[in-house]
């Protein structure tokens, strides 16, 4: 398969922008002032119409791309872009200013530059490097979420839970601007587009991509997500899915809406009267922490052995506790 889908270009740049995820997307465009000198390199799972309409250079990755083997790895950490990257070596100039997230699987063909990496919401909050001397070898491990020596900054929205040993490289965004400008970026192609009767509290369920990413298989995160919407007899649950999740929700649970997942939830941010429903999604760290319930990890193994153990937040513990409820025993 190609590497790449779709390729438009339509204005000179001097800026280049490689990311996997919507949230990372809207940092950078609030950062920069005029996203018209950048080149967009993105994957086909994020990209929506509105994107591919205002965005004025772009390159569509597509989807399920091989990932790169350690041959390809090293020559790629030396600028080199040969076989199937060769496509690359048109477009990524070294005059540019590189800002990517280095954890991807199309990473290395900016190794052998400077760069910058914009926050990846949870992950780059978590990681902990290990020493492994084989991956260490080929540069690979404990190299990445600002640990290589080629970070020059790393964009964050806020200061919490940050690695002490790249707390020296954050830019942090201006908070009020991104929240002021979060629905007019791009021409609103990163809005949630949700009805919110402002008569009623609106439960929203913000999923995550963990059967996609191998964690758990489809039926086991559909367990999930039913005993967690059982928690709240109401008929007004609305599911927004992860940008990348190919679960269809509506088809799986019963008297579920779910709406088009290739939004960001920062874009929720004004609205007074949702209540924001998680098991440990990054996105609700920016809502007031009586409207957000934090489920965590639910005690599921599989899922703990790749983020840890993540507890459920206070408003959860008491819906636990008032119903004698045994959630986490059951999954």
């Amino acid at each position: 398969m190609d590497l790449i889908k779709e390729i438009k270009i339509e204005n000179d740049y001097k800026n280049i922008v490689y990311v996997g995820s919507l949230f990372s997307l809207s940092l950078y465009c609030s950062y920069k002032e005029n996203i018209d000198e950048t080149l967009f390199i993105l994957p086909e799972c994020i990209i929506n119409d509105k994107i591919i309409e205002n965005v004025v250079n772009l390159i569509i990755l597509n989807n399920n791309i091989k990932p790169i083997n350690k041959f390809e790895y090293l020559f790629l950490n030396y600028g080199l872009y040969i076989g199937r990257f060769k496509v690359f070596s048109k477009y990524i100039k070294r005059s540019c200013c590189f800002y990517i997230h280095d954890h991807l699987i199309l990473s290395p063909i900016f190794f052998n530059f400077n760069f910058n990496l914009i926050e990846d919401g949870l992950l780059n909050r978590t990681f902990e490097p290990k020493e492994n001397k084989i991956k260490d070898l080929f540069l690979i491990y404990n190299n990445l979420l600002g640990r290589n020596k080629r970070v020059q900054n790393i964009l964050f929205l806020n200061e919490d839970n940050i690695p002490s040993d790249i707390k020296n490289k954050i830019i942090l965004i201006n908070k009020e601007k991104y929240f002021k400008e979060i629905n007019t970026i791009i021409n609103g192609a990163l809005s949630a587009n949700i009805y919110i009767d402002e008569g009623n509290v609106t439960y929203l369920l913000i999923t995550q991509p963990l059967s996609e990413d191998g964690i758990i298989t489809e039926d086991e995160k559909i367990s999930i997500y039913s005993n967690i919407i059982n928690m709240f007899p109401c008929e007004n649950i609305i599911i927004k899915p992860h940008p990348r999740e190919l679960t269809k929700y509506e088809d799986k649970i019963k008297n579920i809406k779910a709406i088009d997942g290739k939004s960001i939830m920062e874009s929720l941010y004004s609205y007074e009267n949702i209540i924001f429903i998680t098991m440990f999604s990054s996105s609700v760290v920016v809502f007031e922490h009586n409207k957000v319930f934090y489920f965590g990890t639910c005690g599921n193994k599989k899922i703990e052995n790749v983020f840890g153990k993540i507890e459920p937040n206070e408003n959860v513990l008491k819906i636990l506790k008032n119903e004698n409820n045994d959630f986490y025993t059951n999954l």
